[in-house]
């Protein structure tokens, strides 16, 4: 297991093999034994050893574990004869002791002739690997009179050309690299696209080629199809190798670390192998089959960022994936390559993608596969936690090897038909770089071997003959003739789409479109899946796509699409794609859906000038009026949809705005999109007030904050309640859908969270008996069914003084690794105690808790951080890398006459003022001269910082909003000055929530007052 810190991309392929021939003879070897030989003891600080005719092995520190006698030998004794078609250029040379391997490659050196080398050669470097069989060496460097090249085990070694007769294989291969490049500069909120870097044209011989994509905070040693390895290096490589005879294969690819912010930046890599055979069928009973071997993709998220979520408006949150891609065509035409007829197809994609423990498998058999490849019960998936924390690694392995057989019944004994085979690996990281100023651990791995383990999933076939192949075939479109319909077979089935409508950003990987088949198997069914222009534009926008659909007697396993989407920077309006399926074959019919729609969101859009978003509510403002107000928390759904809490006195009162500022009146029992709750076991005529919403992972609702106990004297104990997503009370929480009595945990509770487990943490304030202290932070957790968790603090709760005469904790964030961060604050209080006033001055306040709810020792003194003269704590934002903003006020007045300005600040993750921040840590911002407050922060997916709160620019106050750059400076990209206020009513207005979507737009929510109080809600344009 790798500590925390370390990143991890990497897609390691597969090997396959192909019938083919080629390779073989009985070449000599060149060279006789040679009579010079340097030999020495090279231990674990590694060392030189030189040889005869300027030959060496420079062998690096850790090289070796133990003391071994190494020798260079001018050599060719008991070697094995080079392959047919190689020709040695000078002398063979021995480096032994042989199957010697290196924890870290070595360099090796033979003297070279250039003049040697026949006109219109190339030279190569080949060695003997553990098989004792002749592989060529990747990236040798030929000199002017030596070569050297690095090796991971030793061998004999000799430089070659290869013959004419080596080039002309019967078969044709190609190898691709494409490095994965970062669109657009959001973050890891961007897109990627994958642009050729490197093609191969058919390389001759055991073939293995690199390429560097980047350096990479780790990367993994590969066992290459040689025998060698490619050790860790620190850099992020692709790989594709081939053997000479054409039997196997294998692909491998690894992310480099990237930056997510910079255009163009490569974040990931991808390694394709593409070979092309053609056969004569000289047996009617000719047979073809291959086998499928095990296979496996692994996932790591080793960095704890905290805060990180899935944007709703992601297709799929593939911030991290591991992909492989396979298929084969084999087709027939003419000798003018024309006319040409598929007859057998097949082909499966596997993939993990996702963050954290937020991972997503996804094995399906694509579009014009004849059979199932791989069905979901074929494989085994398991997410791990890393060291208890939100880091996770995630495994997809399949478990089992397949083999299928191609139907060659329809080729004619003596005519040629042609086998194409494409397989690719390709992994990226969005979180593999900056503007993480801390290395992440992130990305995936994926291993193909076969049941044997030692590499290789094998073609069989017999009565075949493998002929030359042309140099421009091409595998005709995926479209075979309609099956035909023998009735009364049984029930064929239905086949339509598996959902109407489809989205995809133009730089998202394109969503699955999947075409089932429901209501019977019996027999095998098509139909014709086809692209038309809806609002987008085909060869412009898309690459259409039409091929047919083939279900296989018995088979059910819905087949996958997907639509090749053009990458532009054209701001444009959102287009769409029509899909169609037609031209149904053998007994089976269209289902009703036979028709679906692909959305193409556009993710070119230019930042439009910040202010009010016309598109919400009136203008950008939203309210109800005489509803809510005072003291209020505001959630967003992932949907969009507004929850507002808080403002009466009285009962529990909430209500919801559709995502477009309207009243949502499906929620509730009141038809207005407003719900009233008293609080069961309450006092009915005392005070209840909510304060807090969250929303959990299922849609229902959970509400925080107090309400009276019966006969306690006016005593308030913290109260919950959750709601079902359409507003009516959930009576499976806790019996009733309340959290009140008869376990009672007095005071007030002002926020509200649910961590990864589903556990609702509340935090607020708690009285205390004796002055002049009256009152500390609570935090207490409950289960997701609403009973205390007895696992934290002191029977589900924590009481924590932090100082002064009383302390209100208003914040609360749920971190990565299940620890908690709680911020409030100690207000300015003038307290008659015994006669003497007792002045208490403002003091922010920071306490983390550990899971089992206890402060954190090594956050600050004691888990708690305490900044006298800061009234901050109202607002709490972490970074994504862990640093803490707080937002509040700060009085440049005096305690009596108090004038306040807009206060935000920020620490480092361990408690300490980070004083890189603004002046010394702090930012002050003045809207008006008759003070401002923020109440609420939050970070952008850029690292800019917005808070929200008043301004008493006018006789009443407004909402007032700040934009800072990571450094503290007012934005002057916002709204010309950094500022923004919003007037609802001309009466007091004042934003107590923010919330930052997806798309970057910016909700304020809070009091809005038309005499009385109501709920305002408002959303500006980043």
């Amino acid at each position: 297991m790798n500590s925390p810190g370390i990143i991890r991309v990497l897609v390691m392929g597969f090997a396959l093999a192909l019938s083919a021939c080629g390779g073989g003879g009985d070449g000599d070897g060149g060279g006789a034994s040679g009579t010079q030989q340097t030999q020495s003891g090279i231990g674990a600080a590694g060392g030189t050893v030189v040889g005869p005719n300027g030959s060496k092995v420079e062998i690096p520190s850790g090289a070796l574990a133990a003391v071994t006698q190494i020798a260079v030998d001018q050599t060719s004794a008991n070697a094995p004869p080079l392959p047919a078609g190689l020709t040695p250029i000078g002398q063979m040379f021995a480096f032994t002791p042989h199957g010697t391997t290196f924890a870290v490659p070595v360099t090796i050196t033979m003297p070279f002739d250039p003049g040697a080398v026949p006109a219109g050669r190339t030279p190569a470097l080949f060695k003997t690997n553990a098989q004792n069989q002749w592989v060529e060496v990747a990236n040798p460097a030929f000199g002017a009179d030596n070569v050297s090249a690095q090796v991971s085990s030793f061998s004999f070694a000799q430089v070659v050309t290869e013959d004419d007769e080596l080039e002309r294989t019967n078969f044709i291969r190609t190898f691709i690299f494409s490095e994965i490049q970062n669109v657009g500069t959001s973050s890891i909120l961007g897109g990627q696209k994958a642009v050729e870097v490197e093609t191969i044209g058919d390389p001759k011989g055991d073939a293995v080629r690199v390429h560097d994509f980047g350096p990479a905070d780790f990367d993994q040693t590969l066992a290459l199809l040689d025998g060698s390895e490619l050790v860790r290096n620190g850099i992020a490589s692709g790989v594709v190798a081939s053997k000479a005879d054409g039997k196997s294969f294998q692909v491998a690819a690894e992310a480099p670390r990237g930056n997510a912010e910079i255009d163009g930046d490569t974040i990931g890599g991808a390694a394709k192998f593409i070979q092309e055979q053609t056969f004569i069928k000289r047996d009617e009973n000719a047979t073809l089959t291959f086998t499928m071997p095990l296979a496996r993709i692994e996932t790591h998220d080793e960095n704890a960022i905290i805060g990180r979520v899935c944007p709703s408006d992601f297709v799929i949150c593939d911030f991290i994936q591991g992909a492989l891609s396979y298929e084969i065509q084999a087709f027939t035409a003419d000798d003018t390559l024309q006319d040409s007829k598929l007859f057998f197809s097949i082909g499966g994609n596997m993939f993990v993608h996702g963050f954290a423990k937020h991972w997503t498998s996804d094995p399906s058999t694509t579009l014009g596969s004849q059979l199932p490849f791989w069905f979901n019960t074929d494989f085994e998936f398991k997410i791990e936690d890393i060291d208890g924390t939100e880091q996770s690694k995630a495994t997809l392995t399949l478990v089992k090897p397949h083999t299928f057989s191609v139907d060659l019944s329809s080729v004619k004994v003596g005519d040629k038909f042609h086998l194409h085979v494409q397989a690719e690996a390709s992994a990226f990281n969005r979180f593999a770089g900056p503007p993480s100023e801390l290395p992440t651990a992130a990305g995936a791995y994926m291993n193909f071997e076969d049941p044997s383990g030692d590499g290789g999933a094998i073609f069989t076939s017999t009565g075949l003959e493998e002929v030359e192949t042309p140099t421009d075939l091409t595998p005709p479109p995926l479209i075979i003739p309609p099956a035909s319909c023998v009735p009364g077979a049984g029930a064929p089935g239905t086949l339509q789409f598996s959902q109407s409508s489809y989205t995809t950003r133009e730089t998202d990987e394109p969503p699955s479109i999947k075409v089932t088949r429901t209501g019977g198997t019996s027999g095998a069914v098509t139909a014709l899946f086809s692209t038309s222009d809806g609002t987008a534009t085909e060869g412009t926008d898309y690459d259409g796509v039409t091929a047919t659909v083939f279900f296989a007697d018995g088979d059910a396993e819905p087949r996958t699409v997907a639509i090749p989407i053009t990458e532009d920077n054209l701001t444009e309006a959102n287009e769409t794609v029509k899909l169609t399926l037609s031209q149904p074959g053998g007994c089976g019919t269209l289902g009703t859906q036979d028709t679906a729609t692909l959305t193409i969101v556009d993710d070119d859009a230019q930042p439009q000038p910040s202010g009010l978003d016309a598109s919400f509510g009136d203008g950008g403002k939203a309210s109800i009026k005489h509803f809510g107000g005072a003291r209020s928390g505001m959630a967003v759904q992932p949907d969009g949809k507004v929850i507002m809490v808080g403002g009466t006195f009285a009962d529990f009162v909430m209500a919801r705005f559709n995502a477009d500022g309207t009243v949502d009146n499906a929620f509730g029992p009141s038809g207005n999109g407003t719900v009233t709750t008293h609080i069961a076991g309450a006092d009915p005529v005392a005070q209840e007030s909510a304060s807090a919403v969250t929303v959990q992972r299922d849609g229902k609702i959970v509400v925080a904050g107090n309400a009276t106990v019966p006969g306690s004297g006016g005593k308030l104990a913290i109260a919950l309640v959750r709601y079902n997503s359409n507003g009516t009370v959930d009576t499976s929480f806790n019996g009733n859908g309340f959290v009140f009595g008869p376990t009672l945990i007095f005071g007030r509770a002002f926020a509200v969270a649910i961590d990864a487990q589903d556990r609702i943490v509340v935090a607020g304030d708690t009285p205390k008996q004796a002055d002049p202290d009256f009152g500390d932070f609570v935090v207490a957790r409950f289960r997701s069914n609403g009973t205390l968790d007895p696992t934290f603090g002191q029977g589900g709760f924590n009481i924590t003084d932090i100082g002064g005469v009383t302390n209100e904790a208003h914040s609360i964030k749920v971190l990565d690794d299940h620890k908690l961060l709680v911020s409030g604050f100690a207000p300015i209080t003038i307290t008659n105690v015994n006669g003497v006033d007792i002045v208490s001055p403002t003091l922010g306040s920071v306490v983390r808790y550990l899971d089992n709810g206890f402060p954190d020792p090594t956050f600050g003194p004691d888990g708690r951080v305490a900044l006298p003269g800061d009234n901050v704590g109202r607002g709490l934002a972490v970074q994504s890398d862990g640093e803490i903003v707080l937002a509040g006020s700060v009085n440049v007045g005096t305690p009596t006459a108090p004038l306040n300005r807009f206060a935000v600040m920020r620490l480092l993750a361990d408690g300490r003022i980070d004083t890189s921040f603004g002046d010394g840590g702090r930012v002050q911002t003045q809207f008006s001269d008759r003070g401002d407050d923020a109440f609420g922060v939050a970070v952008q997916a850029d690292g800019k910082i917005v808070a929200a709160g008043r301004s008493s620019s006018q006789l009443n106050s407004n909402f007032a909003v700040a934009r800072y750059d990571t450094k503290g400076n007012l934005d002057p990209s916002f709204n010309v000055d950094g500022k923004l206020t919003v007037d609802f009513f001309g009466s007091t207005d004042i934003a107590e929530n923010i919330v930052i979507q997806s798309n970057g737009k910016i909700v304020l929510g809070g009091i809005a007052r038309d005499i009385f109080d109501g709920y305002g809600v408002a959303r500006v344009l980043p």
